[in-house]
This record gives structure tokens, sequence and C-alpha cells, in this order.
């Protein structure tokens, strides 16, 4: 019964939003509760679904890359995790203990470590973990995080000053469960970091870019309401919520008016007189919350 209620309200009437969105096998839908408007993807995968979709890497085997270069990679990714180091540098003391949930392949684990923190990352996929650890040298673990699986690796004695998740909290069902079990991790005055895709992102109104950012590695796709509702209910207070826009002007007028993405060299930043025209529009769908990320930092 559990698997056809809404993961947030419990409501059991939805809308079916579409049935085609990438990596879809036709068995799942995307659908809006009828109650609380959070959009979900039904049924929600297994445990053991879960695992092997990961281990596999399969979120970039759905992206058709068939031939994946590590260091290709760093680089498209090195913009927001330079912005992440930044944003939590300015939060956080030096000496404060920091975990990394759905670290990938560790490399803002890296760079945060590179400066002087101590940080460890734990991520789901095999693969990642293998990767990473070779790669930086790094306290990287294995875990599966959500449902009855916990974070069984790391000691019950250890506690945290900061727990970060970017990017993770869309990828579980199970949202209470691990909101929970990361509330009893922090310290006390703790804090959470959380940036998920925005599901208020005005592009969603495009079709093909739906079908695009819709896709079966995404279990929950939240607004700023339904995170605040799961963080109060398991305990945490002083949420503060901001919008970023990750992708620059250029990605979303490819959208408009090719109805593609940019996969090999996807625009977070542009040079010349468009990053005037850039920074204008980055800072309009952030002020009409309409942006396609959401950060929330909340404290235990």
């Amino acid at each position: 019964m559990k698997d056809k209620m809404c993961p947030l309200c419990s409501g059991l009437l939805f809308k079916i939003i579409t049935k085609k969105f990438r990596g879809s096998d036709g068995s799942r839908s995307i659908v809006k509760c009828k109650g609380c408007g959070l959009v979900y993807l039904r049924p929600p995968k297994t445990f053991y679904e879960n695992k092997e979709y990961y281990d596999n890497d399969q979120q970039l085997r759905d992206l058709a890359i068939s031939d994946f270069d590590f260091e290709e990679y760093i680089k498209k990714i090195n913009t927001d995790t330079l912005r992440r180091v930044e944003f939590i540098t300015k939060i956080i003391k030096k000496d404060s203990s920091i975990l990394d949930v759905g670290c990938g392949y560790g490399y803002f684990v890296k760079c945060l470590s590179d400066s002087g923190y101590k940080i460890r990352g734990v991520d789901t996929s095999r693969e990642r973990i293998s990767v990473g650890k070779k790669k930086f040298d790094i306290d990287l673990v294995e875990e599966y995080i959500g449902g009855e699986k916990k974070i069984d690796k790391i000691s019950d004695r250890e506690s945290y000053d900061l727990i970060t998740l970017f990017h993770f909290l869309e990828h579980s069902s199970e949202v209470d469960s691990v909101l929970s079990y990361l509330f009893d991790k922090l310290k006390k005055g703790g804090k959470i970091v959380i940036e998920v895709p925005a599901g208020s992102d005005y592009l969603l109104l495009n079709k093909n870019y739906g079908q695009f950012v819709y896709q079966e590695a995404h279990s929950i796709y939240f607004k700023r309401k339904h995170l605040e509702i799961f963080l109060k209910r398991n305990g945490f207070k002083k949420i503060k919520t901001m919008y970023i826009q990750r992708y620059s002007i250029l990605n979303s007028l490819n959208w408009i008016f090719r109805g593609k993405p940019q996969l090999v060299n996807p625009s977070r930043k542009v040079t010349g007189f468009i990053s005037m025209v850039d920074k204008l529009y980055k800072w309009i769908v952030c002020k009409l919350a309409v942006s396609d990320t959401i950060l929330i930092i909340a404290s235990k």
C-alpha cells in the first residue's frame, strides 16, 4: 500500500503528468499528488532496483554517453563544485566535521579536504566510490542511504557539524527516513545543506525539457514548500531557502528553440556581452522563484 501513497501527505489520488521520460521502460509514471501537489515517481523503485541502478552508473548511461571521460566530467562540474565550496566555507569553521551524502566521485570532498576541512563522503554507487578513491585518495564510503538501510559503515558514535546533500535527496523515495537519520547524526546546533532540482522550474512547461528532466533516477521533484514540510516534521529549524539558476540563458534558449539538451558543453557560464544578459536572466528567474535549483540550509 505504501508504494501507492504520496511520500509527503500519504494521499492516494494523483494526476499522471507523463509516462515518457528519461530512462523510462513504461512501467512507471511521473505523477502529481492531488492533495499536496508533490510530483513524484510512481511506483517508487525498490532497494534492490536502486542499488543496481547506481552500482551500474545507469544515470550516465541514460544520457547515452558511451565514452565517459573522467577529466572532462570534472571540468563540467567544476563551476558548481567551486560555488558550493565557496558557500560552505562561509558558513562553517575549518575545524568542523562534515559529511557529504551522495558524494559521487568525491570531487567536492576533495576540494574541501584540500582546503583543510575534515570531510567524509558517502554514496550508493560502488562504481563512483571506487573511481573516486583511486583518483583522489580521500575518505569515501559506499553505502545505501534511505529506507531501512542506513549509513551502517559510519560509527553510531560519530556526529557531524555539517551534513551536505547536493542533488541527492531527489533520488530517494524515503525522504523522511533519510532526514530523520541525518538529524540524529548532526551535533546540537549542526547544519544541513540540501540542493535539489526545483520542481518550480519554469522550463518544465516545455514538453521536451520536462521529458528530459523527469527521469528514472529521480523519485521526487520538490518545491520549496514540500522541502520545508519534510524538514520541519523531522525536527529541523531555522530553515532558509535560496533559489539558484545553474544553467545559463543559452541553455534555456536551446531548449525553447531546439528542444534539445546541451550534453557535450552545457552552458553554466557565459562570457562577453551575453554575460550581462545572463546575469540579469538568472537574477530574474531566482527572484520569481522559477529557477532550476533550490538550496536550503537548516539547523538541528
